[in-house]
């Protein structure tokens, strides 16, 4: 089956996790000055199941449905996680080194939008449309 014989919702989502993959890489990649493995590893995991996601999908591959569904877990599991790290540290500066103001807030405010949006919202509704789509396994 060629690319364009696909179904418009497997391609769109394929497209959307090729640029949440990207998204998510230079965000913490290039938006984070000081990381550690705990941050790049699992940075790295999450971009490559996206991304191998995205081929299954475009591919017609026997198992994207799965493969996509982990993606969609994994990440879903990434966004809380990233949402919880995020208000806790700016919650523990703000009350033990006195770091805060409105620059905080508003950079905190924005990274924990982007990452509820990106991280939590679209996964919802990635698994969301592959419990709908489920049709043996394999994309129809």
């Amino acid at each position: 089956m060629r690319i364009w014989d696909r179904q418009p919702a497997e391609l769109g989502f394929a497209a959307a996790n090729t640029a949440l993959s990207a998204l998510t890489g230079l965000a913490v990649y290039w938006g984070l000055p000081v990381r550690s493995l705990w941050i790049d590893v699992p940075t790295g995991l999450v971009a490559g199941v996206l991304l191998l996601s995205s081929v299954g999908l475009v591919s017609g591959f026997r198992r994207a449905l799965l493969v996509s569904r982990v993606a969609g877990y994994v990440l879903l599991v990434w966004g809380f996680l990233a949402v919880a790290t995020l208000v806790l540290g700016a919650t523990l500066l703000r009350a033990t080194a006195g770091i805060g103001g409105g620059d905080i807030v508003r950079v905190v405010a924005l990274s924990v939008a982007f990452a509820a949006g990106y991280w939590i919202v679209y996964p919802l509704v990635l698994l969301r449309w592959l419990r709908t789509h489920r049709s043996g396994g394999t994309p129809s």
